[in-house]
């Protein structure tokens, strides 16, 4: 009963130290993000950098800048679910660049309302977006999210945010970043 008792212990130690080799650091490490999903695409650095210097972005971005979101959502260093528009969007090709008189560089209630219609202050991953969802934006309006599996009158499977498509998802370090179709349309 002893010998049992002896080969047992020794099998578990042998086990152990044979399963604590150099790939355990490799296997277990934080060091880096892995993102085992095609459909999201993880960039190492904050969202405000990432836009800055991604030129699909630069419309979205300047937008952000003048209306002062940047400033703000850096000031308050808090993770965030941020829309944004693609230079390439129909939205953005039909959409003039308007100034109003003597308002050069600053930005309109127009543009703060859209800019801030287009971030909210939770971080959610698409496996965290529920169907029927309602999200709370910086303009004070709910979006609602919509998650269809087939096609459903007329709507594409995919998430939806107020009706706008969901074309991809970037993860920053303080972000997820939805890149959609259209600018999500709040009533005012």
């Amino acid at each position: 009963m002893k010998k049992i008792r002896y080969i047992i212990a020794s099998a578990l130690v042998s086990i152990g130290l044979c399963a604590c080799t150099d790939t355990w650091d490799s296997h277990y490490s934080k060091w880096e993000t892995v993102i085992d999903n095609t459909e999201i695409q993880a960039v190492d650095e904050p969202a405000a950098d990432f836009l800055k210097t991604a030129q699909d972005y630069s419309k979205m971005y300047e937008l952000f800048d003048k209306t002062g979101v940047i400033k703000t959502w850096q000031e308050k260093n808090l993770m965030y679910t941020i829309m944004v528009v693609g230079n390439e969007s129909t939205a953005n090709a039909n959409q003039p660049v308007t100034k109003a008189e003597g308002s050069e560089g600053q930005a309109t209630a127009e543009e703060i309302f859209k800019a801030e219609a287009h971030i909210t202050d939770a971080l959610l991953s698409p496996s965290n977006l529920e169907d029927g969802q309602r999200l709370l934006m910086w303009n004070g309006k709910y979006v609602t999210v919509r998650i269809y599996d087939e096609p459903v009158d007329g709507m594409e499977p995919g998430i939806y945010f107020n009706g706008s498509k969901v074309k991809k998802v970037i993860k920053t370090n303080n972000a997820y970043i939805y890149d959609l179709e259209d600018y999500i349309n709040t009533p005012k």
